[in-house]
């Protein structure tokens, strides 16, 4: 399909891109989770799971021999020296799946999502049309991590402040989202969001 559009949804964590990605999926767009696409290469006996052990140690694993998440996030995220040599193991590889699949996508559907915390950082923006920034409060973002990842206070906070800031989403979005309203005002914003998309991809107006 020549006529698609790829639209990237990002965030620093807790700010809801997710939930205007799933939003958006319910429209009807096709999704792509990179968090999900990151998951997978850590899976079993993997290469990319070995480079992340020889780094970080064998305190990574569990009994089971399957990734500890919670530990390496507490120790990727424990200075900008691990957090790069993360990235480094991870977004090659990655970006490399978006593209496969953006590639394959775009033969048969309109609107293809990206939903990607580390948009930018992996690169997945080059392949994007459109980027939408989902923002939040701080203290807001913060209890939401901590409920979803049942997180101390100290760590939630690591973790946000690991990621850029709002001014960073600002400037480099084309469209930008500030979720303090709750969940009726976003489902608002992403029906929205895929009308207009659907008028873009099909001619009648530019986005």
């Amino acid at each position: 399909m020549n006529n698609s559009i790829v639209v990237g949804i990002t965030g620093p964590t807790g700010s809801g891109k997710s939930t205007l990605s799933s939003e958006m999926q319910k429209n009807g767009c096709e999704l792509i989770n990179a968090d999900i696409i990151g998951r997978n290469f850590v899976e079993g006996n993997s290469e990319c799971l070995k480079q992340l052990i020889e780094y970080f140690g064998k305190i990574i694993i569990l009994e089971n021999g399957k990734l500890n998440r919670k530990k390496l996030a507490e120790l990727a995220f424990s200075s900008r020296e691990s957090t790069d040599k993360l990235n480094e193991i991870t977004h090659p590889l990655i970006l490399k799946e978006l593209k496969r699949r953006v590639t394959e996508l775009k033969k048969k559907r309109k609107i293809i999502i990206i939903d990607a915390a580390l948009l930018f950082e992996i690169r997945a923006n080059r392949l994007c049309n459109y980027i939408v920034a989902v923002i939040a409060p701080k203290d807001l973002r913060l209890k939401r991590i901590m409920d979803r990842d049942n997180l101390t206070k100290q760590d939630a906070i690591m973790r946000i402040e690991a990621q850029n800031n709002d001014d960073f989403y600002k400037m480099n979005a084309d469209f930008t989202l500030k979720n303090n309203l709750g969940h009726d005002e976003l489902k608002i914003f992403a029906n929205n969001l895929f009308l207009n998309l659907m008028e873009a991809v099909d001619g009648q107006k530019d986005f």
